[in-house]
């Protein structure tokens, strides 16, 4: 039960209370204000200070999430993502959360979520857990919000010390990624390029460098971009249905994958399954890319959240110090490649896809498509 009043936290906290409430411990407004109020342990003489969004430490140590108030009040780690691309809240969300009551207490096992158009990002607190859903219909497209959109919920990520692990799946059955946006490749100007191939390295180097244990739960088809999007992460949770594919195709689109996606891909199923795979443009089964290692583990459609929450627990057992150096000495000579070249690769890219017989390529595989869907 939430405590409204300085009297009341008294009462509650006893003797020994009074003593921390004088001392200043304990602050005095505890009681009125919804940031800063206390709570009491039942029976123990123990009380916590809700902290402030930014500060807090959460999981099994912190029995309560931050309050909506928090929220509503950015710390400067979030002024600086919301300086970059605005409120993550819509407006008519962000005032329900400050219309929510401050002294509402929050259960131990409390989530906290934000979302924007295209991500959604759910935080199990009590787990230091997140799960990171796209949703861009029709079939993900790793388009340049997207890429944005998702770039900007990972920082928090990043930045909250409490969250341990991530993972990556789809809002919509049957689908987890379609890939790189064609439309972004197609009829733009060398600046859009640009910024569009930044955004995709950026993505890519993020997801595959974390500290953060990354579980993708591929739950439909991942062709191109959305395999390499689930090629950085630490294991793979596959839907076991002969319909879905995933594999880097873009052989079959005129576009030859960069040297950082064949890379990750050798590292995953080996070089001689590689060159066949990337210049066939092969796309796998499951159970084909199970046996070549391209994904770790198949299961029903409707297990595939479960079985990554479960995988995530035996990957978050391992003390993280250990694990991190260990990840960063198997990937970052991988990542380094990238980052020695990164201007490079971005002025192949926009010379390549600026050629004429590219873009006519592109164009005919949007026409094909559209006529498909007639």
């Amino acid at each position: 039960m939430a405590l409204r009043t300085v009297s009341a936290l008294k009462r509650r906290l006893g003797g020994a209370g009074l003593g921390l409430l004088r001392s200043g411990q304990i602050s005095s407004a505890a009681g009125r204000s919804g940031a800063g109020r206390a709570r009491a342990g039942r029976g123990r003489g123990v009380a916590w200070t809700r902290p402030r969004l930014g500060e807090e430490q959460l999981g099994p140590t912190c029995p309560v999430g931050p309050t909506w108030e928090s929220v509503s009040r950015p710390s400067s780690t979030d002024r600086k993502c919301l300086g970059r691309a605005g409120n993550f809240l819509p407006c008519a969300a962000q005032h329900r959360l400050e219309k929510t009551p401050s002294y509402i207490d929050y259960p131990a096992t409390a989530r906290r979520s934000f979302s924007n158009h295209r991500v959604i990002v759910d935080m199990d607190q009590s787990l230091g857990v997140a799960t990171i859903k796209i949703k861009n219909p029709p079939v993900n497209s790793l388009s340049l919000e997207l890429l944005t959109e998702f770039l900007i919920g990972w920082e928090k990520l990043e930045n909250d010390k409490s969250c341990k692990g991530v993972i990556l799946t789809s809002n919509y059955p049957k689908i987890f990624s379609a890939g790189l946006d064609i439309l972004e490749m197609c009829g733009k100007n060398a600046a859009h390029y640009t910024e569009y191939w930044k955004a995709v390295q950026e993505l890519w180097l993020k997801l595959y460098m974390s500290n953060m244990v990354v579980i993708a739960a591929i739950n439909g088809s991942s062709p191109a971009g959305g395999c390499l999007l689930a090629l950085t992460s630490d294991y793979r949770v596959m839907a076991d249905n002969p319909k879905y594919t995933i594999g880097l195709n873009e052989t079959l689109l005129g576009i030859v994958a960069p040297f950082w996606f064949k890379d990750n891909l050798v590292n995953t199923i080996g070089n001689r399954a590689s060159e066949q795979a990337l210049q066939l443009g092969l796309l796998f089964s499951p159970a084909e890319a199970l046996k070549i290692g391209l994904v770790d583990q198949l299961v029903p459609e409707d297990k595939v959240q479960s079985t990554a929450l479960s995988v995530m627990s035996q990957w978050l057992k391992i003390p993280d110090h250990a694990r991190q150096l260990t990840k960063t000495m198997m990937r970052k000579p991988t990542a380094d490649l990238l980052l020695k070249q990164r201007e490079a690769d971005i002025d192949n890219f926009v010379r390549f896809i600026s050629r004429d017989g590219i873009q006519k390529s592109l164009h005919m595989y949007l026409k094909a498509l559209k006529e498909r869907k007639e």
